[in-house]
């Protein structure tokens, strides 16, 4: 599937187009593969691959209010674009390197088209295949609150960071991955039937607790951990040995 944006491209709001998956109007349609082009005068153009002629739908930017990711389990890695009459389209890739660079490209676009000027800076978070987006629920400090509230995770090589909205535009905290000693389920406490205990030494002894309503999800943000977590680790004896 194509879907790498040139940023030149971006930046002189020509020639940015790629193909992905996207969710009919009607809540029974399913996902089809759609071709975008963007037009000197700020407007997406799409329709079924190859054949332009035929292509009757467009977007103008103007007309984007939001572009963040969708939290989904099926298909997985989705994101929405949503425009000022209240509509919301769906997308999927097939995968998160995928989904940040469609969202970035999106969002790039969308401040080009009001600020002529712009350009690309740490006003959208760049994405490497390194880099993972998670979405969960994290328990207050204040544990005997039993407030839990939506979260969105960023996670490197080296730390998770999570925020508290979807444009990730807050950072309310992070933890390096080479500081966490344990990764562990737990059950039936802080009302939740099934959460992930992380433990981290920083330098004392804290523990984070995160639930999602989607285990398959909540596996996956513990294998990332355990996985990023071990390779960090490693990493750090070599880094003192040397």
């Amino acid at each position: 599937m194509n879907y790498f944006f040139n940023t030149l491209s971006l930046i002189t709001m020509k020639g940015m187009s790629g193909i992905i998956k996207k969710k009919g109007r009607h809540a029974i349609q399913r996902y089809k593969d759609r071709e975008f082009i963007i037009d000197e005068n700020g407007v997406f153009k799409y329709g079924p691959p190859g054949i332009q002629s035929k292509w009757t739908k467009k977007i103008k930017l103007a007309e984007i209010v939001d572009i963040k990711p969708e939290i989904c389990n099926d298909p997985r890695h989705c994101f929405i674009l949503q425009k000022k009459d209240g509509r919301i389209l769906y997308f999927a890739a097939e995968n998160d390197e995928e989904k940040w660079k469609w969202i970035n490209g999106f969002r790039e676009a969308v401040m080009i088209n009001e600020s002529p000027d712009w350009s690309p800076t740490n006003e959208v978070i760049s994405y490497s295949s390194r880099q993972t987006f998670v979405a969960l629920q994290k328990l207050s400090k204040v544990t005997m609150t039993g407030i839990w509230r939506w979260r969105y995770f960023y996670i490197n090589d080296t730390k998770a960071m999570y925020y508290s909205d979807s444009m990730l535009s807050e950072e309310l905290g992070c933890f390096m991955l080479q500081d966490v000693r344990k990764v562990n389920y737990l059950k039936n406490k802080h009302g939740k039937e099934l959460y992930l205990e992380v433990q981290v030494k920083i330098p004392e002894k804290r523990s984070y607790f995160f639930a999602h309503p989607s285990e398959q999800e909540l596996q996956r943000f513990y294998d990332i951990v355990s996985v990023k977590r071990k390779k960090s680790r490693k990493n750090k004896i070599i880094r003192q040995w040397k």
